[in-house]
């Protein structure tokens, strides 16, 4: 999953400039229920130690939660309590819109949310950096490209391919790391 890949890719990237990592930070996914935020929770299973999976959805969210600790081994935190989850958290992906009021990474998967506080770190889009072109490739058709190559690990394929993250982008605001 390329645009998983990218996801993580950019936390990461962001969570480093704060002298932390994936394995030391609380990462929160609003809303865990939702079926677009299953792959990249999957993909931060993998890599990190403490997920807080925020829904209204309980239940969904719940199963969700044993599946992952069954399959990778940790025990995400299931809750509907947005102050706690917001209070600790070192980054947080979003599919549905919630204010933020604090210096973190705030990955937004919906394109139309304009965040009303600015105080986040707000990513909603990214680009590769390809060695066989200075031009930038729409994630989708590097996607593409990268499936006709029947490897199914995104982030082996990326290495293999030399493939780096370039840009990490608020609509087309490109992100500066200071």
């Amino acid at each position: 999953d390329l645009i998983g890949q990218g996801v993580l890719s950019s936390i990461k990237l962001f969570l480093r400039t704060n002298k932390k990592s994936l394995k030391n930070s609380a990462i929160v996914l609003y809303d865990a229920a939702e079926p677009i935020n299953q792959n990249i929770i999957k993909l931060l299973a993998k890599s990190a130690n403490f997920l807080i999976l925020l829904s209204d959805n309980i239940i969904r969210t719940k199963k969700l939660s044993d599946y992952i600790t069954s399959n990778y081994g940790i025990s995400p935190v299931v809750t509907s309590d947005v102050n706690y989850s917001l209070k600790i958290a070192d980054a947080v992906i979003l599919s549905r819109e919630i204010n933020i009021d604090k210096k973190i990474p705030v990955w937004c998967f919906n394109n139309l949310y304009l965040p009303k506080l600015k105080n986040g770190i707000y990513i909603n889009d990214f680009s590769f950096n390809v060695p066989w072109s200075t031009e930038q490739y729409p994630v989708e058709l590097l996607g593409a490209i990268l499936g006709q190559m029947q490897e199914k690990d995104a982030e082996k394929s990326l290495k293999i391919n030399q493939i780096f993250l370039d840009e990490i982008k608020f609509n087309d605001k490109v992100i500066e790391f200071t």
